[in-house]
Order: C-alpha cells, then structure tokens, then sequence
C-alpha cells in the first residue's frame, strides 16, 4: 500500500493539529507513507525495488512560508495556492490520497484520475450546520459574523468530489448524514492522546479551582459559562481560563463578568507544559462549546483526570457518560451548566470518582490505537 498525505501546513508542534503530526508518523513507521505533501517538507521515498530507508528527498516550498501568517491570505488564498502546486507538481499515483478539507480539492481530483482512492479529512461538523449555529450565536449577542460563501462552495466541492470522508467523532458524521451524505461514505476514527501526557490527579485543592482552556470565542461558549457562574456565591473558588481572547469578544466578556462573583482569571496562552500544570491544579474542567469536531482540549482534561462538562456539540462528547465521568448538556443550556457545576461544588467526592474515571476512560484511546484504524480504514476501501 501506498499513500500520500497532504495537509496545507507545517507538520510540526504547535503549527498543525496533532492529528496530520501522529497520523503520518504512523504511516512512515509502517513503511506505507510514499508522500507527504505539506507547506515546508515533501518526503519523496523510492519505490519499493529501490527504496533506501536512509534517502530522503526534502524540498521546501520558501514563498507559501512568507505569506503562512497573514489570516485573510492564510484561510482564502494560500488553500488555493497550495492545492493547485501539489496537485500540479506533486500528487501521483498511489494507492490512497489523504487529504484535509480546505486544501484539497484540486489534487483529490488530480488524484482520482491517476486511479487513486481519495479521502477527506474533515475536522469541523458540515460547514452548513456549522455556519447555520454561528449566524444564529452572533445575531444572540449583537455581533457580526463574517463567513466566504467562496471557502463554503469549495468545501461543498470537496466533501462531494472525494470518495470518502474521515470524521472524529459521531457529532461531525450526524453533522453530514443530516445533510444527505450516506453511511458508507463517512468513516469515524476517535482521535488519541499521548501516554506521556497521562498523568493521575491527586484531588487535593485548596480551592473550589473551575478551568476552561481553549480560544475565547463565540463558537468556544465561554459565554455560556459565564452566565451559569452570574451571582453565584461560592466559597474558595475560582475560574481559570486558558486562551487568547478574539477582539470582538473583549467587550462582551467585561459585560458578563459584572455579575459573576468568584475571581476569574485569564491567562492567556501558555506554553503546552504549564497548561498541563494548569488542568492537574484544577477541580472541574467546563468547555461549553457550540460546535467541535473533536475538542483536543477536553482530552487533555481527561489526561489530568479531571471531571468534565461539556456539550453534545463536542465531537469528544462521546467519551462521556453522564454521572460517570462527567455531564454532557445541550449547547446553550445555561441552567444544565449551572446544575452541573453546583453539583461538583456540593459534592466533592464526585470530583475524585468522576476525575478518576475520565482518567481511565482516556487511556484507552492511544495515537498507536488511532494509526491501527486508520491502516485498517484503508485497507478496507482498497478491496471494495
């Protein structure tokens, strides 16, 4: 088997998602990795008759990397940009192309003429739901929602060019079904965590210690979280959140904690070790988010052994039984959340129970488990 993986970013930490960094590693260790096709490395191995573990062939493409950070070139034009190069210089034969929506389009055609069997990766729920809940979230509190009807038609094209369609979680797979897609062309694969980012949670806190991490955002709901803490009285307790804040958002955060009378502190982003530090020295992790493909952040909440609370619009949602290893509520649901989080409060021996159970909930989903279906995903449609 031969496969080719494209992805329009820098495969490295902090600059991509984790997934295309475990996903490839993977790939190259079991030796079926013929291409990465990527913003700053191509790895062009030998076919198999020639093939030298000890030749690589890198090629960095220097102009996409002057123009990587500029949002408005970032998320409209490098895609295109990107994907016309690799589909003209770089897609071949293979047996699979791999590519992420959004970068892909010409090359999964490229590809599927050159007799490939063509996967998308999508990370977000259909982009019609997506959009349609963040109209209706931006209208709720007063504020403007841009969106390129341009980006929307191309990931239409996207999810109806290719064969199949890779999603995280059941939350972005009803996300499609719900749009008319088919069962057979969407495939769910549950992302995984690194075993060294495990660590057991002691439970001993001085105080009642809430954490939010993430983007402060409308699409995130710190909103939400906010509201649910509104004239709450509660004794040795703080809320924590991690995160830059959006511009927009600035206003709005300053009007909602008028009300919320346990001290709140932002720390803006932090490197990934203190932010690990940061969930180990917390009671209850709270990701009130309106739509998440997968939400690696309440994965490593899980990994510090922490009780969670989130919403059914978190593709990682599904990991969580209500009452076992946290509560999962409706997205918006201000006194669900409320309920829940005076629930932990009043109880603080379900802080422990519930903690300890995410903990082990979570370390049975292993990137190595993730590489293992993700071979086997493509095994399965090379023999249908």
């Amino acid at each position: 088997m031969e496969v080719i993986y494209q992805i329009c970013s820098f495969v490295k930490k902090d600059l991509t998602w984790e997934t295309a960094i475990q996903a490839t590693n993977y790939l190259k260790k079991e030796n079926v990795l013929k291409k990465l096709i990527s913003l700053d490395i191509f790895y062009g191995l030998k076919s198999k008759d020639s093939y030298n573990s000890q030749d690589k062939n890198l090629n960095v493409i220097s102009p996409l990397k002057s123009i990587y950070k500029n949002k408005l070139v970032n998320n409209i034009l490098l895609p295109i940009i990107f994907d016309k190069l690799s589909s003209i210089f770089f897609v071949e034969k293979c047996d699979i192309f791999h590519g992420w929506a959004n970068h892909s389009l010409l090359s999964i055609k490229k590809a599927k003429k050159l007799g490939s069997k063509c996967v998308l990766e999508v990370e977000s729920a259909h982009i019609l739901e997506e959009t349609k809940i963040l109209i209706r979230e931006a209208r709720r509190w007063g504020l403007n929602y841009s969106y390129s009807m341009f980006n929307i038609r191309r990931l239409m094209n996207e999810y109806f060019t290719t064969d199949y369609i890779l999603v995280p979680s059941e939350y972005v797979k009803q996300s499609f079904l719900s749009q008319g897609f088919f069962d057979e062309k969407i495939k769910k694969i549950n992302f995984g965590i690194e075993p060294d980012e495990l660590f057991p949670n002691n439970y001993e806190r001085e105080k009642f210690r809430i954490i939010y991490t993430g983007a402060v955002t409308l699409r995130k709901g710190i909103q939400y979280l906010l509201l649910a803490l509104q004239n709450l009285r509660l004794k040795n307790s703080e809320l924590v959140v991690i995160g830059g804040i959006e511009e927009r958002m600035r206003d709005l955060i300053v009007n909602l904690l008028k009300k919320v009378e346990i001290p709140v502190k932002f720390l803006g982003r932090l490197p990934r070790k203190r932010l690990l530090n940061e969930l180990s020295a917390s009671s209850l992790y709270v990701f009130p988010s309106l739509s998440d493909g997968w939400a690696m952040t309440v994965t490593e909440a899980m990994a510090r052994g922490l009780p969670i609370i989130t919403t059914k619009n978190v593709g990682s949602s599904e990991l969580i039984e209500n009452g076992k290893e946290g509560f999962v509520i409706p997205i918006r649901d201000v006194k669900s959340l409320r309920e829940c989080i005076l629930y932990f409060y009043d109880n603080p021996s379900e802080i422990k129970r519930m903690g300890k159970n995410s903990f082990e909930k979570i370390s049975k989903y292993t990137w190595t488990e993730y590489g293992k279906n993700l071979i086997s995903f493509y095994n399965e449609i090379l023999h249908k």
